[in-house]
């Protein structure tokens, strides 16, 4: 059994990836339109590694299982991961569109689609081998699905702010974003706890979030993250529910 630390692991990651976010200051390209502090997506699976390495001997638990478990509530919840960042997102669009919140500009080009997925794919797993792998469970042993996806939440949100920041993103939208990661965070969390505490759901849920504002009519520039923040927590709202309830179902069941 892997003895973790997540406080260790959460607190540790942001400095040590101070010096990725220091690159988006310099004259470095930056491919598929993202900053070079991008890069930074290797130090939670390092650290996470690492520790693990240095208080167990192995490594091989931070990133078991991969798959979710082959049971019928199991599957449902990776089906939640395949839907649920793309559905919020066609809400939020919607929301903007018809409330005039945002205009909806730029070009939507879908050529690039397969490589785009691909390459937030493989961004998506070394930050969940961290996020996701090796903090999330015992955080939730200790706070709770919803107390332990703010404080992860709060840490990864914390962990862009620095990068928006040196995009020049606007502060509506820098909050906007860091609220509606927080609250996926926490539904990610959820997915967790529901799945076999694997892998591969909390990878295609991140992969979403990075790549399907993309696919917007307009692309990015009709991404409004300040409506995409309050469906969010409107579904946390849903979701958290809906859980108690089962649990208290289940617990008036063992009583019967």
């Amino acid at each position: 059994m892997i003895r973790r630390r997540p406080l260790a692991f959460l607190l540790g990651v942001l400095p040590l990836s101070l010096p990725f976010v220091l690159l988006n200051f310099t004259a470095l390209p930056d491919p598929f339109g993202l900053p070079p502090s991008a890069l930074m997506i290797v130090v939670p699976a390092l650290l996470a590694m690492v520790m693990a390495h240095r208080d167990s001997g192995s490594i091989r638990g931070v990133w078991r299982p991969v798959l979710p478990t082959d049971e019928h509530r199991s599957l449902v919840w990776t089906g939640f991961a395949f839907a649920a960042v793309p559905l919020l997102l066609a809400g939020s669009h919607l929301v903007s569109t018809l409330t005039g919140f945002g205009p909806v500009a730029g070009v939507t080009s879908t050529a690039l689609t397969p490589l785009l997925f691909a390459v937030y794919l493989l961004g998506a797993v070394p930050e969940e081998i961290g996020w996701t792998m090796y903090a999330t469970r015992p955080l939730q042993a200790r706070l709770g699905v919803f107390g332990a996806g703010l404080v992860i939440g709060v840490t990864w949100e914390l962990w862009h702010v620095l990068p928006f920041i040196s995009q020049a993103r606007s502060a509506s939208w820098i909050l906007g974003q860091v609220a509606t990661g927080i609250a996926l965070r926490v539904l990610m969390g959820h997915v967790f706890a529901n799945t076999g505490g694997s892998l591969l759901p909390a990878v295609v849920m991140h992969t979403a979030i990075n790549a399907w504002p993309h696919l917007l009519p307009g692309g990015m520039a009709s991404y409004h993250p300040e409506v995409l923040a309050v469906l969010s927590w409107l579904t946390v709202a849903v979701v958290h529910r809906c859980e108690e309830r089962r649990t208290r179902r289940g617990t008036a069941f063992m009583a019967g």
